[in-house]
């Protein structure tokens, strides 16, 4: 039982780390900057939008939250490899 728990576990998180990418790829929206041309970012910010400016802010977000998850399991892997524990900063 232990060892299909630790089967799934691991095709779970190199579905996580290896599916996200394609998938944000696929479905996140990033904004057309053409359309911004000529304006300063206050007025790009502060005026009215279609949703497409929302949409690439909770698209990047999504890839910083991917690359922080990332990152997590890499020194995780790390970790299980080495005697003395690697640690990150804050």
């Amino acid at each position: 039982m232990k060892l299909v728990r630790t089967v799934v576990a691991g095709l779970v998180l190199a579905a996580a780390v290896l599916g996200v990418p394609p998938l944000l790829w696929v479905i996140g929206q990033w904004p057309d900057p053409s359309r911004w041309a000529g304006r300063t970012p206050s007025e790009v910010l502060l005026g009215p939008d279609d949703g497409s400016l929302l949409l690439g802010l909770v698209t990047a977000a999504a890839w910083l939250v991917w690359l922080l998850f990332t990152l997590s399991v890499v020194v995780e892997l790390v970790n299980l490899r080495r005697e003395r524990p690697l640690r990150l900063p804050g």
